[in-house]
């Protein structure tokens, strides 16, 4: 009985386990039918790209950048073309690259060329004169959050290069190749051309900024030309200037030549006159015979205000007319202008002129500058307005802050008789321009000084011979300046930046020149006139030999 039930016992023992083992044994079908059935109709079509993208690659080909040319078509920057190698003997997708010259490249051309690639460099054809406003380029920001064909697309990042990239990049193209299970490239199975980027013809003139740059001569400043029918710019030069090769030294060289000092705000010093004077011909607190007395100086105080001229000759010029004080930029004159008029008139006249705010020129490193009044120091700076603050602002020193640009295209819209125009870097559209709300004939009495500036008795030395003989239509009108800025040293002394601004001729006038000149530790103390005037003069004797009268 016993070893009956034994077996009894094993048998469905036994029994059991095999049922469990059927158990699983269907569970493991099922899960692997579930799974078959999950891979072949709700994942197939994924697992299908998959497969092909193991199989397939794509690559993309970068289209040639546009070409930027001057007004006459002379190239400005090119692509170069730079060639490798690859060391691979057959092709795969990721070849190791080495340079090679043009003369190898042509041999690999005809005998393997499969193991050439050619990429492109972004060359300036005119040196270094015009780095700031042409811009450079470089690879994409991994963390771009830009719509890029590819890492390695070439982009704008500065300048021109960068305003205009979506011009000049193109539309890239793509190739698309099967591969061994390897690497290696077996065929191309599609290929899709890039299309290249657009050309772009600007207003500059090339030779002329290079007259420009030349005539600055290495020392830090700038050069503005600009049409004054078209406000196109005709010249834009800041120096020193960088190439794509010296960024990074660039970067750490005390004279910045990183900055586009046309666009980079100075204390205006003289050169802001002319609005000064305006605000008193516009409030009617002056008229064109209006006599204001020069003494020397104005004390308020313990402060005392001098004329460059007393201090410089001993002299003065008793009683003026603003012609007259424009003619030889008279301190004193402005002085007391400046504080009949009052500082929010004389904001105003310069707000409507665009000082303090950007031109809307094309370039994003336009900086604004400033215009100050009473109500920004106290809000600002949380001090008082004072009389000595005026009188600083009647000459264009204390807190102003001008832009050569600005400068320029106020000298221009003065020759339009008021008219102020977007300065533009573009010949396809005509000028944005704005008629100021001034009178006319007070613009013509502000043109008188300017004109008389560089008639001798005025301070533009190197034109005094040309308007000497010159009719009167074709005369110069400038204005020279000379602006303080920095610290006073032992002697009381301050390093002087030199200005000089101009149009031409005086009657339908057509160009527009601005310098801008700084002080260096080596020369602390320029003059509008000695320094800065003689770099207008070659930029102007230049286009004059070769534009029409």
């Amino acid at each position: 009985m016993k070893r009956l039930f034994f077996h009894s016992s094993s048998s469905q023992t036994h029994i059991q386990r095999m049922g469990w083992i059927s158990c699983i044994c269907v569970g493991i079908a099922v899960l692997l039918i579930v799974r078959c059935v999950d891979l072949m109709i709700f994942q197939g079509e994924t697992l299908r790209e998959m497969a092909d993208n193991n199989r397939f690659f794509t690559q993309t080909i970068l289209p040639n950048r546009g070409i930027i040319t001057d007004r006459f078509g002379n190239i400005l920057v090119a692509n170069i073309p730079v060639y490798r190698e690859a060391v691979q003997t057959v092709p795969v997708i990721h070849p190791t690259l080495i340079a090679t010259d043009s003369a190898h490249a042509f041999d690999l051309l005809l005998h393997d060329p499969q193991r050439l690639y050619q990429t492109q460099s972004r060359v300036p054809q005119f040196s270094n004169t015009l780095s700031h406003v042409i811009g450079y380029t470089g690879v994409v920001d991994p963390n771009t959050t830009s719509d890029v064909a590819s890492l390695s697309e070439i982009v704008g990042k500065t300048g021109v290069e960068r305003e205009f990239n979506d011009r000049l990049t193109g539309v890239a193209g793509d190739r698309t190749y099967e591969m061994s299970a390897n690497g290696k490239i077996i065929r191309t199975v599609d290929e899709t051309p890039p299309i290249s980027g657009q050309d772009l013809t600007l207003s500059l003139d090339a030779t002329l900024s290079a007259t420009a740059f030349n005539a600055l001569n290495g020392r830090p400043g700038t050069v503005i030309a600009t049409d004054i029918a078209t406000s196109q710019v005709l010249a834009m030069v800041s120096s020193p200037s960088f190439s794509k090769d010296t960024l990074v030294d660039s970067l750490h060289d005390p004279l910045t030549p990183l900055i586009n000092r046309s666009l980079h705000p100075y204390p205006p010093g003289s050169v802001f006159k002319m609005m000064v004077a305006l605000a008193g011909l516009e409030e009617g607190t002056i008229t064109k015979d209006s006599l204001i007395l020069d003494d020397g100086q104005v004390k308020v105080g313990d402060a005392v205000f001098r004329n460059w001229f007393l201090r410089d000759f001993g002299r003065t010029e008793g009683n003026i007319t603003v012609v007259r004080a424009l003619t030889s930029s008279n301190d004193v004159f402005f002085y007391k202008l400046a504080g009949q008029v009052g500082p929010d008139a004389i904001a105003h006249m310069a707000s409507l002129f665009h000082f303090g705010e950007t031109t809307g020129f094309e370039l994003h490193e336009e900086e604004t500058g400033l215009i100050p009044t009473p109500a920004w120091k106290e809000s600002t700076i949380g001090e008082k307005w004072y009389l000595g603050d005026t009188y600083h602002m009647g000459i264009g020193q204390g807190d102003v802050l001008v832009t050569p640009l600005q400068i320029n295209a106020m000298t221009a819209a003065l020759a339009r008789d008021g008219t102020w125009c977007i300065p533009t870097l573009l010949t396809q559209h005509a000028p944005i321009c704005e008629e100021i709300p001034v009178h006319k004939e007070n613009v013509e009495i502000v043109n008188d000084g300017m004109v008389g500036a560089c008639t001798a008795g005025g301070t533009g030395v190197p034109f005094f011979q040309w308007n000497s003989t010159a009719s009167d239509s074709a005369k110069v009108a400038c204005k020279t300046g000379t602006a303080e800025h920095g610290s006073a040293d032992a002697q009381g002394r301050r390093k002087t930046h030199a200005w000089f601004t101009m149009f031409y001729p005086r009657v339908n006038p057509k160009i527009a020149i601005t310098v801008l000149l700084e002080s260096t530790s080596d020369q602390p103390f320029l003059e509008g006139s000695a320094d800065a005037a003689p770099i207008a003069k070659a930029v102007w004797d230049n286009w004059r030999a070769r534009y029409p009268q």
